[in-house]
């Protein structure tokens, strides 16, 4: 991929904080919690932290961002922070949330957690897994990264080919747009379609 454009290294220029997190579930299925203290625990090796935001940590934290702050909260990733922690409160087969856009969205890297395929969820060389990395090897890499403004920069030449957004944000990935085209379409009013087996039909197709 040809490197990042100078609009997007503009953007990342006044980053000045290692990693956030903002959770609302305290206690969850994938003990993402423990995670994110030991990866905290191997920052502060480097003199770096995890920021914990959120009802689950210190409610007087400054910058504090409740469910009814997302703006607010956004615009913290999006100026100060290299990282975001996207970890999932579940371990599932192809379960992906929200949380990969919150960091994609905002100009961060994302640190993935969860039980997902996610090179089919994110551009190739966009994201870090610290299940496949560990904590220790993660965070070196981390203060590399941060130390070497390039090496952050290689996180987002996947702008110049690829975008990242919601599904209702644009005709072309809308299930409700597609669903109506499909609906409104004449041909399929004269195409007949028979399943002698729906688990094996259920099975090929999904």
């Amino acid at each position: 991929m040809k490197p990042a454009n100078e609009e997007i290294k503009r953007k990342l220029l006044k980053k000045n904080k290692a990693v956030a997190w903002f959770v609302s579930h305290c206690d969850t299925p994938s003990r993402r919690e423990e995670l994110a203290k030991d990866l905290n625990e191997e920052l502060r090796k480097y003199n770096l932290k995890v920021d914990f935001y959120g009802q689950c940590y210190n409610p007087s934290c400054e910058g504090e961002c409740g469910k009814t702050e997302g703006d607010k909260c956004f615009a913290i990733i999006e100026s100060d922070y290299y990282f975001y922690l996207s970890f999932e409160n579940s371990m599932c087969e192809d379960y992906v949330t929200e949380k990969i856009l919150i960091a994609t969205k905002h100009y961060a890297v994302p640190i993935i957690n969860g039980g997902a395929d996610y090179n089919r969820f994110l551009p190739p060389g966009s994201y870090l897994d610290v299940n496949s990395l560990g904590h220790g090897a993660l965070a070196a890499i981390i203060n590399d990264t941060i130390a070497n403004k390039e090496k952050y920069y290689d996180y987002f030449k996947w702008h110049n080919h690829y975008s990242i957004h919601a599904s209702n944000e644009s005709a072309d990935s809308d299930e409700i747009c597609a669903f109506c085209a499909f609906l409104n379409d004449e041909k399929h009013s004269y195409t007949r379609s028979v399943y002698t087996h729906l688990s094996v039909f259920w099975k090929y197709y999904y």
